[in-house]
């Protein structure tokens, strides 16, 4: 297994827990399916990121590490989950075949283990006395996207992660070495980063990756920046994958599900408005019979209530019993979770 990993540990800033991804060579011919993985792992790669620009809030989102996996490829989630390890939380696996000059991939993101923080992506304090706190998690496990195509640009500068080049400077034709299983992200730029391999530094070329990012590869950059709680980080590349008509429906309905989930605990960790109203409400009207798409509507109108003048919680709670009354069909009768949401919605009268 290699890896290469992107790691927060300046001093004084908020400490968030680490977060591995493990990229499995694809399924299909075999130079063909490792090459289609590498370009995609060093895309989700450039992803990683220590912290927001012009930090003025300090905050920190830890490590964050891509796993390279040298095995057989992954052919179904259930195989996915198996080939996880305690460092990964996620997996990102697929099919590649040749398409013309291109190579056409269909990829899928598995969400592994049941205790990680990043689990639980929302939680909204409940006022009434000796309440707890509501919380939702994410909306699937499992994610299938829409087949894109890897052009013969792209794929032919690229054979492993770890037989990239390194030069004295992003520029320079003067080589440093060669990144070797397991390297570090100083700096990260469009076409270049700077990585440290082996104890030494050097920058590694990635000519047009960064320009040629698909909502694939937006939408897992973008799920690692969620179990970091880098709800900004989230938020910049879900907005790529809900501007992507051609990404699937369900994709782009739980990119908004997650939005609103980010933009309320941005709101939280930075002082800004939230936009959860605006990312639930283009969620549902995408997928109303989804059952995760609901459960993020009401954790919208909790935190109205909760979020409201005294004189206006009562409107709010009103909403929030008709968005139960209608949707009460897509839940069990005994749902603890809507129960607990509809005693809120109650004490809030």
């Amino acid at each position: 297994m290699r890896s290469a990993a992107l790691l927060a540990t300046l001093p004084g800033m908020l400490f968030a827990q680490s977060v591995g991804i493990l990229v499995a060579p694809f399924d299909g011919p075999a130079i063909v399916g490792v090459k289609a993985a590498t370009v995609l792992n060093l895309q989700v790669w450039q992803t990683l990121r220590l912290a927001p620009p012009n930090n003025v809030h300090r905050l920190s989102f830890g490590r964050g590490t891509v796993y390279w996996d040298e095995g057989a490829p992954v052919r179904s989630h259930a195989e996915a989950e198996k080939r996880a390890d305690r460092e990964t939380q996620l997996v990102f696996w697929g099919r590649a075949q040749p398409y013309g000059s291109g190579v056409v991939v269909t990829a899928y993101l598995t969400v592994v283990g049941a205790t990680h923080p990043g689990l639980t992506v929302w939680k909204v304090a409940r006022t009434d006395a000796g309440s707890q706190p509501i919380t939702a998690a994410l909306p699937a496990r499992r994610f299938e996207f829409a087949p894109i195509v890897l052009t013969p640009e792209v794929l032919s500068e690229f054979q492993t992660p770890g037989g990239l080049k390194m030069y004295r400077s992003c520029t320079s034709r003067e080589e440093s070495g060669i990144a070797g299983d397991s390297f570090t992200a100083l700096e990260q730029g469009p076409d270049c980063a700077k990585i440290r391999s082996g104890g030494v530094d050097g920058w590694v070329r990635l000519p047009g990756l960064s320009r040629n990012r698909s909502e694939v590869v937006d939408f897992v950059g973008a799920m690692v920046r969620i179990f970091r709680k880098d709800w900004g980080g989230a938020l910049d590349l879900f907005e790529r994958v809900v501007a992507n008509s051609a990404a699937p429906a369900s994709i782009r309905a739980q990119a908004f599900a997650l939005m609103a989930a980010a933009s309320d605990n941005l709101s939280r960790q930075t002082g800004m408005s939230s936009r959860r109203s605006e990312f639930v409400e283009k969620a549902v009207q995408l997928n109303p019979y989804l059952q995760s798409t609901i459960r993020y509507l009401c954790m919208s109108q909790l935190a109205d209530i909760e979020g409201a003048r005294a004189a206006e919680r009562a409107v709010h709670a009103a909403s929030l019993r008709e968005t139960i009354a209608r949707y009460r069909f897509l839940f069990s009768a005994k749902d603890p979770w809507l129960a607990n949401v509809e005693s809120a919605a109650t004490a809030a009268r």
